[in-house]
């Protein structure tokens, strides 16, 4: 065989594990266990509570974390009087 099939089947099982790696990401930020951990790092992070409708991440075209419907209380003591709000 070539040098050039040898080339073709690593570049095409290289992109099939980027595809796959791409929707167990995907997946694994939807579960309810990792929605409770990224939330919770959040709180931690803003000092006071959070809510978010939900969470998504990608590796293709650029690895990033992204969160829809997200608020933000004044004050850990207020509970959920809205400090911040995004809907998209």
């Amino acid at each position: 065989m070539s040098k050039g099939g040898k080339w073709w089947k690593a570049a095409a099982g290289m992109a099939a594990a980027v595809v796959a790696l791409q929707v167990a990401v995907s997946a694994l930020v939807r579960t309810g266990r990792m929605h409770a951990y990224l939330t919770a790092h959040l709180e931690r992070a803003f000092g006071r509570p959070v809510q978010v409708g939900s969470f998504g991440a990608h590796i293709i075209p650029v690895c990033s974390c992204t969160q829809t419907k997200s608020r933000l209380a004044k004050t850990r003591r207020s509970g959920m009087s809205i400090f911040f709000a995004r809907n998209t």
